[in-house]
């Protein structure tokens, strides 16, 4: 183990915030969007697809675990 390894995760916190890791499609729509602008952008894929589409419906559900 590292000394410094213990204040890693408290400067991510401090400079990227709280969920600086977001699971799911909330609170990374701005990121997909851009991923699929680029993509269309580039002739990649036909037309933007709205973000939605790209994930099978039953992984949008919320889980609790």
């Amino acid at each position: 183990m590292l000394p410094w390894l213990a204040s890693d995760p408290e400067y991510a916190q401090h400079v990227l915030g709280a969920d600086y890791w977001t699971y799911g499609l909330p609170g990374n729509e701005k990121a997909l969007e851009t991923i699929v602008r680029y993509e269309y952008e580039q002739g990649l894929v036909p037309r933007q697809f709205e973000i939605a589409e790209l994930f099978a419906p039953e992984v949008l559900e919320p889980v609790l675990i």
